[in-house]
Parts: C-alpha cells; sequence; structure tokens
C-alpha cells in the first residue's frame, strides 16, 4: 500500500500520480541516466574499500548491519550530498524507527488502528520524521547556496528543469531526497546482504567471482569494468530474482474490472508479490536453486 508511506515520503516518485508524477519523473529523468550515475563509481569504490578494510579474518560480523553503513555512506555522499559520517547515529536511528513503524504498520495488529492512534511506535517514527526533514531541509539549503557548484544527484534534480522552465519546490525536493535516502539505502543493502549470503552457501559461484574479480588486477574497479564481470552481474540478477528486497508490490485501482471471475472494485489495493512471479517454473527451470547460469548466453534478459 503506497499510500501508507505518504506520511515519510510525501508526494515523492514513489507515491504521486498522475499529472504529478508526470511532472516529477521527467524534473528527476535527466539526472538518474546511466552516464550520470556512472560518475559516483569512484566515490563508491573508496567508501566500500574504507569500510571494508575494517574486517578482519575469522571474526564474527552482523553483515546486515556493516552493508547498511556501506549504503547509507554512499547515498548520502553521492545522491544527496552529505557526509552521513558526520551524522550517522542520528540517520541511523531515524531510519531504524522508520522501518520498524512502517514493519509494524503493515506486518501485524497494528494495521487495524487508526494511523493518528497515538502509540509509542508513533511517537517515535514522528521524532524519526522531524530528524530526517532537518537534515534533508539542511542539505536543500546548502545546495541552493552552491547553485550549480554541486554534482551529486539531489543538486541535479534541484537544478533540473522541465521543458516550461519549472523547477522543484523545497518541499518536493524534500520528498524526493527522502525516498532516495529510504530506497537507495535499505534496499541496497538487503540485496547485498543477501548476495553474500547465497555466495557463501555455493562456494563454487563464489570461487567463479573471485576469478573473475581477479582478472581486473590490483587496480581499483571503475565503472567500465563491469562490462568485464559478467557472471557477477549474473550474480546479482540472480540474488536479486531468489530474494527480491521489495517482495510485493501494491496499485491502487482506479477503474473497475474483473480478474479471474474475481470483481476487482475501483479503490482497491491490488498486490503482485514479486517473490512469487519469480519462482515461476516456466519462466524460470528450477526455480529454489540458485543459478547464476541461467542470467548468462541470452538465456534470460531484464
Amino acid at each position: 500500500n503506497t499510500r501508507g508511506m505518504i506520511p515519510l515520503l510525501g508526494q515523492g516518485l514513489f507515491t504521486s500520480e498522475g499529472e504529478l508524477w508526470r511532472r516529477q519523473r521527467r524534473l528527476a529523468s535527466p539526472p538518474l541516466q546511466p552516464k550520470r550515475i556512472e560518475a559516483y563509481a569512484e566515490a563508491m569504490v573508496e567508501i566500500s574499500e574504507r569500510i571494508m578494510a575494517e574486517f578482519s579474518d575469522g571474526e564474527i560480523r552482523d553483515l546486515h548491519k556493516d552493508m547498511m553503513g556501506v549504503t547509507l555512506e554512499i547515498t548520502g555522499r553521492c545522491l544527496l550530498g552529505f557526509d552521513t559520517r558526520a551524522d550517522a547515529e542520528r540517520v541511523r536511528h531515524a531510519l531504524h524507527d522508520v522501518l520498524d513503524y512502517f514493519t509494524a504498520r503493515f506486518t501485524t495488529l497494528q494495521a487495524l488502528l487508526p494511523a493518528s492512534f497515538p502509540t509509542p511506535a508513533l511517537r517515535r517514527f514522528q521524532r524519526a520524521r522531524r530528524d530526517l526533514e532537518e537534515i534533508v531541509y539542511r542539505m536543500i539549503d546548502n545546495c541552493r547556496k552552491d547553485g550549480n557548484a554541486s554534482d551529486h544527484l539531489l543538486a541535479r534534480l534541484l537544478n533540473a528543469r522541465t521543458e516550461n522552465g519549472e523547477c522543484m519546490s523545497d518541499a518536493q525536493a524534500r520528498d524526493e531526497a527522502i525516498t532516495i535516502l529510504l530506497a537507495g539505502h535499505e534496499t541496497t543493502a538487503l540485496s547485498l546482504t543477501y548476495a553474500f549470503y547465497l555466495l557463501a552457501t555455493h562456494p563454487e559461484c563464489e570461487a567463479r567471482v573471485r576469478e573473475e574479480v581477479a582478472q581486473l588486477g590490483d587496480e581499483l574497479p571503475r565503472a567500465s569494468d563491469i562490462a568485464r564481470l559478467p557472471y557477477l552481474d549474473a550474480v546479482v540478477r540472480e540474488t536479486l530474482r531468489v530474494y527480491p528486497p521489495v517482495w510485493a508490490i501494491g496499485r491502487e485501482v482506479t477503474t473497475a474490472f474483473e480478474l479471474g471471475g474475481y470483481p476487482i472494485p475501483a479503490g482497491s489495493q491490488v498486490m503482485t508479490s514479486a517473490y512469487a512471479v519469480h519462482r515461476n517454473p516456466e519462466v524460470f527451470p528450477e526455480p529454489e536453486r540458485f543459478l547464476p547460469e541461467r542470467w548468462l548466453d541470452g538465456q534470460l534478459t531484464g
């Protein structure tokens, strides 16, 4: 239910509809082109190298927490233009409270309560939202002052113009920034965690990834090196198939229709399970198996 996310995400790309969505999409499209994203590769590699260098052989670590730290810093610096190390604990706690709140709202009996019912979880969520908004509005203000000097995604969104010369307001930029922070941070960390788990439980796949990466030599990887890593690319795709970080997607029905003999009235929420679709044996033979090879040699695309 995307409407349920509006208290946090406002009218960003994830929650907006109709003409507002189309306008925001036109503004966001140029900064999100692949060539633009590739420009952030150097910072992504530097952050990952520094954080992973803190790992020691033989120690036990909470990998998901580590991946959340990696993606939070990358999202902050590359996409939103701030160094999350300065606000690390504040941002981390805020995101933790936000995710806990929505998990409970969507998956427990709390869904039966009115959204405004004053639970302790709601108070923690409201406090977390204020913290995130304070940080985001500070970033927006810095971007406005810097003008065209900044090159991160938020700055490009603020400087973007439609064909009619329209630009984003601060409120719209706030909605997109929090959407980027939440979606680009938590889902990516989940995917990385699942990828490491699957490689750890499939040593033959891990060995092949190591062999392929070793061909890059001692130089740090660049965006252009992705083309030289087809098996690693297949591992990422297969990870997203087996464990999609967004396992279900909701849409609101605008016009009543019938599906399989069942009437679907306007205003209904229809959920599509990516987890189930990815296990369709007609599309993915042996769907429960982790087989990165299925993405090679043109067997599958996506």
